[in-house]
């Protein structure tokens, strides 16, 4: 039972932070040239993130407080934005000089995942008020 349980967890964090980045790529994904690599167009991406891309993230929440029960839909509300840090992680290893601000960007991502956790939030409102009435 208790591996059962880790799996799911595992997969609710593995759904959300996929899920995070598709979020964030969808915006940018019409501009993109298919001889960049993927990892080109979520630079791009982050680079050039907007209200899209905010709305998008806040429906993410929004659609993961539906889809799963909780803690999953926590965990994967809360690893939207993990593959962001990864992603700049992998960077800074390919290109010590690429991320010289790294520790204000990670605080960045830490703030931004606000958004998808209000979206969470608004989603677990709505649904407590339909079970009341």
């Amino acid at each position: 039972m208790k591996s059962k349980e880790t799996l799911l967890r595992f997969a609710a964090c593995l759904l959300g932070a996929i899920s995070g980045l598709v979020l964030i790529m969808l915006p940018e994904l019409p501009h993109w040239n298919h001889a960049q690599s993927l990892a080109l167009v979520l630079n791009s991406s982050v680079k050039n993130m907007s209200g899209l891309s905010f709305l998008l993230l806040f429906l993410g929440g929004f659609v993961w407080s539906f889809v799963l029960r909780w803690p999953y839909s926590f965990l994967a509300v809360l690893f939207q934005l993990t593959g962001l840090p990864i992603f700049a992680v992998v960077e800074i290893i390919k290109n010590p000089s690429s991320h010289n601000l790294w520790p204000f960007e990670f605080v960045l991502y830490g703030v931004l995942s606000v958004v998808p956790l209000a979206g969470m939030g608004v989603a677990s409102l709505l649904k407590k008020q339909f079970r009341s009435t």
